[in-house]
């Protein structure tokens, strides 16, 4: 029946569970009696997405269910006061958004011919999995003709998924949505993309992974997004994005270049986002940026020049964490879209964009 259990005289205890059924069914009774689900019994369990508590069921142990991030709906119809969003009872509703007893609810989880798999209640709309192989996967437009979101740990080491295409309805992408897909290669969007985030540890560890254009909806990019992203070699940030979470790039160590939008709206760039980046040659700062935190580029000892898009009070004035001596020891140049005689007689560097690429003022040239 791929559940373990534990049975001494009047203690009964679920113990886990060896298969892969994602929406579950636990059984009534062991051998006849009530019985307990042991502590860490699910512990973990990614592919579960729904669950059923029979009348059976006397407690839940500690943590039973801590970590199950796609477990959406609990059917109770045991005695225990199950409450979505709350941590009683082993975790098992935490990340729930339903919890349905025997007199109210169904199942909002559809799966399509295709191998997709949907939780929709009202207005809410989620893309949970996807239960086939293709490697070069196209999503659907929608979810019964709504707007939806990729949920968290959707895809996560999804090992065969070589290329994606998110279509432009698609509003936001869950912590961990990618994490771990090492054979993800391309990561297209639809034109007019709606995405406004890029959660936490979306990309982690997509090591195969070597561009990716961000769309220009986009106003956040979570921590860890693309932290070791072994084979990404350069980014554009568009004018969108406000924050970059900590550690969003850490670890890639082949990016060489990372370029801002001139009219970047960027504020602040997080604690160890470029951590560890040693083959960064370069990098825009948006004139906006207020804070780079500690250790933001830490061990990027390639990094030479800064192309910032601001004066040189402006320069001065950002809050520089500890631990960025690569950062404050590079060269930065200050955008100017003209060179003057006054910036021609001074002492700084200056640059410009030429075709949306970051270039120098040679000042014995102009």
């Amino acid at each position: 029946t791929d559940f373990i259990f534990y049975q001494d005289e009047g203690t009964s205890y679920l113990l886990g569970y060896t298969g892969a059924e994602s929406n579950l069914v636990l059984p009534d009774s062991c051998n006849g009696k009530p019985y307990s689900i042991y502590q860490y019994a699910f512990y973990n369990s990614l592919t579960l997405q729904s669950i059923t508590i029979p009348a059976g069921v006397t407690s839940i142990g500690d943590y039973a269910f801590w970590d199950c991030y796609k477990l959406i709906e609990i059917y109770n119809q045991s005695t225990l006061s199950i409450v979505a969003g709350s941590s009683a009872y082993g975790y098992i509703a935490y990340y729930a958004e339903n919890v349905y007893t025997p007199q109210a609810g169904e199942n909002k989880l559809i799966e399509t011919e295709d191998g997709f798999i949907f939780y929709q209640d009202e207005g809410t709309s989620y893309l949970l999995g996807y239960t086939d192989a293709e490697s070069n996967l196209v999503l659907p437009d929608s979810c019964n003709g709504k707007p939806y979101s990729i949920y968290q740990y959707a895809f996560y080491n999804s090992h065969t998924l070589q290329n994606i295409t998110i279509p432009a309805d698609v509003t936001n992408i869950g912590n961990y949505a990618f994490s771990g897909c090492n054979s993800l290669t391309s990561v297209t969007f639809g034109e007019n993309s709606q995405l406004t985030s890029i959660g936490d540890s979306v990309f982690v560890s997509c090591s195969s992974l070597a561009s990716i254009e961000i769309p220009a909806s986009v106003t956040n990019i979570g921590s860890s997004a693309f932290a070791s992203c072994s084979s990404l070699m350069s980014i554009t940030i568009p004018a969108s994005v406000t924050s970059i979470g900590n550690s969003a790039f850490y670890g890639c160590c082949r990016l060489t270049s990372v370029i801002f939008d001139e009219n970047s709206l960027l504020t602040s760039i997080g604690n160890s986002a470029f951590y560890g980046c040693n083959n960064l040659k370069s990098i825009t700062i948006p004139a906006g940026v207020t804070s780079i935190g500690n250790s933001a580029f830490y061990n990027c000892n390639s990094l030479k020049n800064i192309y910032y898009i601001g004066t040189t009070e402006e320069w001065l004035a950002i809050n520089i964490g500890p631990n960025n001596t690569p950062l404050t020891s590079a060269t930065v140049y200050y955008y100017s879209e003209e060179l003057t005689e006054e910036q021609k007689a001074d002492d700084n560097n200056y640059w410009r964009y030429v075709d949306g690429v970051p270039t120098v003022w040679t000042k014995e040239t102009t």
